[in-house]
Order: C-alpha cells, then structure tokens, then sequence
C-alpha cells in the first residue's frame, strides 16, 4: 500500500508544506510504509495526479492536505477507483467536513491516527461532473468561498478571518442574484435569496440557543427570517425550504414554530432526519425567498 499525501500549498494562505513532511516524518519513524509528498501546482492538479496513481491497480490512501476544496478535487480523482481511499488532513481555511465531527476533528490533523484509522465508504454529491464529500455551495455561500482567497493572502488577514471579511464583503454587494430555478414542472425565474445551513446560533455571542427541538427552532428561523428581510425579501416570498433535524419525533414540535413565520400559501418544503449536525444543534434550515 503506498501513502499519498497531496499538499496544496496555497490553502490556508500559506505553504504548509514543510508543515507536512514533520508531520509524516515523526509518523513514519515508528512505521513501516511507502509514502510520497505531492505538492500541487495547479487547480484539479489533485484530481489528476490520484487518477495516474489509480491506474498502476496498487492500493492508494491519498491524504488531501488542504481545505475543503483540495479534499473535494481527490476525493473527484478517487470515484470510481476500488484501490483508492481518500482522508482529509487539514491545513486550509475552512475545513468544514472534519468541523462536522466536533471534538474529534483534530484526529485528522494526527499523521499517525491517519495512518492507523480503517477505511469506511460514505455517500458523495455529484455536480457538475464533479464531487464533493459534504457541500456543493450556491448563492451567497458560493460567493463567499470563492473570494475568501482574494483576501487570505494580505497582511494581518488569513485563515477564519479572511472568511469573516468575505463574507462582509458579499453581504454588502447584496445576498439576492438572478437564478433560474426548476423542480419537476415547477419553474422559478426570477432574482433570489438563497439562505443555507442556518442554525440557531446567536448572532452577536455565537452560542447554541435553546436546548429543546422547540427553542432551538424558534432561534433558527428567526436567524433565517433576519437573513431573508436583509436580502431585501421577506418570509411570504420564500419558495422553497429544507428543514434538517436530528430526531423526526421532534417534528410535531418545530412544525408549530415554523407555522409561525410562514405564511399560507406555506412554501415547499423537505423535512429530513440526519445523524448529526453541525455543534451538534437539533435543528438547521435553509431557504429560497423571490424578491
């Protein structure tokens, strides 16, 4: 089995190469293995350089040192290949697949626990001809990751805080852009808000509201009402909500507080029950209001 680790050396704003090769040094000192530093030197490079190692038919683990992005274009390069398994070891801005295991998350950034873990198949999207292990942005959130990199690199700017100025930034140019959405015969053509993954977090404190299915619903879609009335639209113009919650025996309850702040004719709406969600809340919505 070879060990490939893929390193992207602008995620994060800074080179972490040399961060790496430490890492995997100290973890091969006590073990045995074949193992090989890429690092990337353009976009989809990842993608390809998984590709060519696929096709010698050797086992390949291919560790995606980087963010988000980097793990997405391995894990593009590994579909479809049965000798190829893809981890995330994260050196980038926002490496919000590994966030999504809480506490746990910093076993990703342990070469050694990497090296040790079992391999475990999980669900991808597919867009675009492409693949993702947790998220295909649109709208605002797109527009954020795209330009968080423009500011990454300046001075006294990187990592969550060149997140946090983007974001800034694309609220100020307007949350609503001209999008042409279709489901089934539905057709909406027009200029939208797309509010995603909101969660009932305190804006000002960042802290969990609520510790009920109920409280929790009450804080998340009055942070999805607040987004969509900035956006400049209004909750009888949303067309079409996801709501996320942890355990379906809780819908009865976030059904009367989402009765609340929809109006009839209510919006189309999925309600789906996962394993977990992000710090572990009960409750995360998202939306698409017209203007």
């Amino acid at each position: 089995m070879k060990h490939l680790f893929i390193v992207n050396p602008t995620a994060g704003g800074k080179d972490s190469t040399s961060e790496v090769r430490a890492k995997v040094e100290e973890a091969f000192s006590t073990r045995e293995g074949q193992y090989e530093i890429y690092v990337t030197r353009a976009p989809l490079d990842a993608t390809e350089k998984i590709k060519s190692e696929a096709s010698t038919g050797e086992h390949i683990r291919a560790y995606a040192c980087g963010g988000d992005g980097t793990f997405n274009e391995c894990i593009s390069g590994a579909v479809g290949c049965e000798n190829v398994a893809v981890a995330p070891f994260p050196t980038g801005t926002g490496n919000d697949f590994c966030r999504m295991f809480g506490d746990e998350m910093d076993l990703y950034r342990d070469a050694g626990a990497l090296l040790d873990g079992f391999e475990h198949p999980i669900d991808i999207i597919h867009c675009n001809g492409r693949y993702s292990a947790n998220i295909c942005s649109v709208g605002i959130d797109a527009r954020i990751g795209t330009s968080v990199h423009n500011y990454s690199k300046l001075p006294l700017i990187g990592g969550s805080t060149a997140y946090v100025v983007s974001a800034v930034v694309e609220m100020f140019r307007g949350i609503s852009r001209h999008m042409r959405i279709t489901s089934g015969d539905f057709v909406a053509d027009a200029k939208h808000a797309l509010a995603s993954g909101v969660i009932p977090v305190n804006p000002a404190t960042g802290e969990i509201v609520g510790s009920t299915a109920a409280e929790q619903a009450e804080q998340a879609i009055g942070n999805l009402k607040n987004l969509v009335e900035a956006s400049g639209s209004s909750m009888d113009k949303v067309i079409k909500t996801v709501v996320f919650i942890k355990n379906m025996d809780d819908f009865g309850k976030i059904n009367e507080v989402y009765g609340k702040y929809f109006p009839e004719p209510y919006p189309a709406r999925s309600c789906v029950e996962v394993a977990r969600l992000p710090k572990d809340v009960l409750i995360e919505i998202e939306a698409i209001a017209a203007k």
